[in-house]
């Protein structure tokens, strides 16, 4: 369905002004290579990793990734910054089923670290099949990091 605000709440189109969604101002900041280290080792993080930041709930989909990451045999370790769900119990016992390493799970992060662990990063993954927005992309951008996501459909 196409939503026109103007004609449906009769309003001038020139008193209408678009302001687009932003991240939070700590994500402005560059870090230099100290800065960075020093929080990757506050995190126990390893040095290059995929990052994924999100809530561990099923439309998230990181079992997902999690699976690709196996049949590919990608030896880079994943970071995973996020709340766990009933999900969660999906996922371990896919990786305890496998014998998976290399996965690391945070479930909090002081806020003015997630800029660090976003710009040590290889690659941003948010593999989510139902969004309203999707800030944490939008985080990854502002740090020039690939980003790879899924068609998400909007809620």
């Amino acid at each position: 369905m196409n939503f026109n605000i103007n004609k449906f709440f009769g309003i001038d189109e020139s008193k209408i002004k678009v302001i687009y969604q932003g991240c939070n101002p700590v994500f402005r900041k560059e870090l230099n290579n100290y800065e960075r280290a020093s929080v990757i080792k506050k995190y126990g993080f390893p040095e290059s990793y995929i990052l994924y930041v999100g809530t561990i709930e099923e439309r998230k989909n990181l079992l997902s990734l999690v699976k690709a990451i196996n049949m590919a045999e990608i030896k880079l370790p994943l970071v995973v910054i996020g709340s766990k769900a009933g999900y969660f119990k999906k996922i371990k016992e896919y990786i305890d089923q496998n014998k998976i390493k290399d996965i690391y799970f945070l479930e909090t992060i002081l806020n003015e670290d997630l800029p660090a662990v976003y710009q040590q990063a290889e690659v941003f993954v948010y593999p989510s099949i139902f969004e309203g927005f999707g800030i944490p992309i939008l985080e990854a951008f502002t740090y020039r990091k690939p980003v790879i996501t899924s068609k998400m459909q909007q809620q």
